[in-house]
């Protein structure tokens, strides 16, 4: 599923690729990095180079990013590069790409990583409800954004419907548009 209206642009400036562990974030920006020339940066380097380190999880021993560092202190709009990880939407850029991946598929990818049970129930539960729309309606914010369903499609698949989105300007206009894993119950 594409959520995309056609707009007048060109692929330039900061593209944040965000969405729930498993979603393929790390494999489609490499992707899209090949296909455009644009470096990619972890959330975690980001936030190393901006000092927005709040501690450590000690339940799975896991940096701790504090996400209002990351929007006060780490603008990197206008800089042709691809920022990925679960909390880059935080992170004031030009584009945010919103992956998403049905539930039942999250699950069973992250059960292939050995998650903790725990950790497995609570992305499943963050990717059954949209958690990064969640977030991004509490977040200032001007970027375009797109959205793509990353179930069944392969990440080369997902990633010439990014450039083919992006190469057109079609970006989402209406979040009455995005995908609502609800709606298929």
């Amino acid at each position: 599923m594409i959520a995309c209206v056609g707009l007048d642009v060109e692929i330039h400036g900061c593209i944040s690729i965000t969405g729930t562990p498993g979603v393929g974030k790390t494999t489609i920006a490499q992707l899209l990095s090949s296909s455009i020339g644009f470096d990619v940066v972890s959330i975690e380097k980001v936030a190393s180079d901006s000092q927005c380190f709040a501690g450590v999880d000690e339940s799975d021993k896991t940096s701790l990013i504090d996400v209002d560092c990351l929007q006060a202190q780490s603008d990197y709009r206008g800089k042709n590069l691809i920022i990925e990880g679960h909390l880059s939407h935080f992170v004031p850029s030009d584009i945010i790409i919103i992956l998403r991946c049905h539930p039942e598929e999250i699950q069973r990818r992250l059960e292939q990583r050995d998650y903790s049970p725990d950790k497995i129930r609570n992305n499943v539960e963050w990717e059954l409800i949209g958690g990064v729309w969640t977030e991004l309606e509490e977040v200032e914010h001007e970027a375009s954004l797109l959205e793509f369903n990353t179930s069944t499609q392969s990440p080369e698949a997902i990633t010439t419907m990014i450039l083919e989105c992006l190469t057109s300007g079609m970006f989402i206009q209406n979040k009455d548009d995005v995908i609502d894993w609800f709606e298929e119950a």
